[in-house]
């Protein structure tokens, strides 16, 4: 996917996407499932006096396990190295995120999960943490509605979309 738009007066920004991936499902017994992509961005904006140029490289793993008919166990990582380009100073950095989910069908129509996460960064000092809580309803087939809050949160504008 790319976006070239064409700002005569100041300049032009290019944005390009291209995605990669894979996917794994147990065909005998449906216990496990998996999905691996790798992602580059590019966002190069000449429309501004002061150009920005970014690209980020993107790598994503998430895994499904069903140890028993009512139980899916998710977990995730994801890894981005991004590097950017501004007022001519260049600044480069990794940031990982690790998250896991627990799911459990109470019945046929309702289910409830709890999710965990960390994301970590070598630009900023500490981590940032996630706990959350869902709930789902099936209200007709190929129809569930779920909701949820969460308690505690974290913001990556790149690993959420990965």
């Amino acid at each position: 996917m790319y976006d070239n738009a064409d700002f005569a007066a100041t300049g032009d920004r290019w944005q390009d996407r291209f995605q990669i991936g894979m996917a794994y499902r147990d065909f005998d017994n449906t216990r496990l499932d998996g999905l691996a992509k790798l992602e580059y961005r590019l966002d190069d904006n000449q429309a501004f006096a002061d150009p920005i140029k970014s690209s980020a490289y993107i790598a994503s793993m998430h895994v499904n396990y069903h140890p028993a008919r009512r139980l899916t166990l998710s977990g995730q990582y994801a890894a981005k190295y991004r590097i950017q380009q501004m007022s001519g100073l260049e600044s480069r950095g990794v940031t990982q995120l690790l998250a896991g989910r627990a799911l459990y069908d109470l019945n046929e129509r309702w289910d409830a999960g709890l999710n965990v996460g960390t994301l970590w960064s070598n630009q900023s000092a500490g981590q940032r943490h996630l706990l959350g809580a869902e709930v789902g309803y099936l209200v007709a087939a190929n129809l569930w509605v779920s909701a949820g809050y969460n308690f505690i949160r974290y913001q990556d504008d790149d690993l959420v979309d990965a």
